[in-house]
């Protein structure tokens, strides 16, 4: 389902599930940050869902924390803070990581959008801006940029993510498209 217009990047709370069909396979990137052969299996087979909780903190920081689950199972909680301080965790699937994220703009951070890879820039709206997410394995060797956006797809506006992943000579890319389930209220 499309996602609704009162959703942007800066208000993303609510559930999303993976829309496969419009998405790219997660495997290859998954295979390259070290993930078991049969945990990938299951994913590409799964069907997944995001609940997204984004609030402002008491110093004025945005936080977007997202639960992914499966079957009514939790796989992964991600929490960023999106004021682009490097933060380190032991993840059950990556082993040690570091990550920041920020808010990003095409006119107010021309040369940070021009410093991304080509593929995190191409097929976005222009309406509000993006969120970038960069993980790094202190463990494994590689780099995940991720752009967080909305796109136009099949003439519905989606909300979307285009990923990078970097390992030695790797380049790898993928798209993950979003559809819309409902909102999650904050109490």
């Amino acid at each position: 389902m499309a996602a609704p217009a009162d959703r942007t990047i800066f208000c993303l709370t609510g559930r999303w599930s993976l829309n496969k069909s419009l998405s790219d396979s997660q495997d290859g990137i998954l295979q390259h940050q070290g993930m078991a052969y049969f945990v990938r299996k299951a994913i590409a087979y799964a069907n997944i869902t995001v609940d997204v909780d984004q609030y402002t903190d008491g110093e004025g920081v945005v936080h977007v924390d997202s639960k992914q689950s499966s079957m009514g199972r939790v796989g992964s909680v991600e929490l960023r803070a999106a004021d682009w301080i490097e933060r380190e965790q032991d993840n059950p699937y990556f082993g040690k990581i570091s990550g920041r994220c920020r808010f990003l703009s095409r006119e107010d951070q021309k040369a940070e959008w021009e410093g991304l890879h080509e593929w995190l820039r191409e097929g976005w709206n222009d309406e509000h801006g993006f969120l970038e997410s960069v993980m790094r394995s202190t463990d494994r060797g590689w780099v995940l940029t991720q752009i967080w956006g909305f796109g136009v797809l099949g003439g519905e506006r989606r909300y979307v993510r285009r990923l990078v992943l970097e390992k030695g000579d790797n380049v790898l890319k993928c798209r993950l498209v979003y559809d819309w389930q409902d909102s999650m209220r904050r109490e």
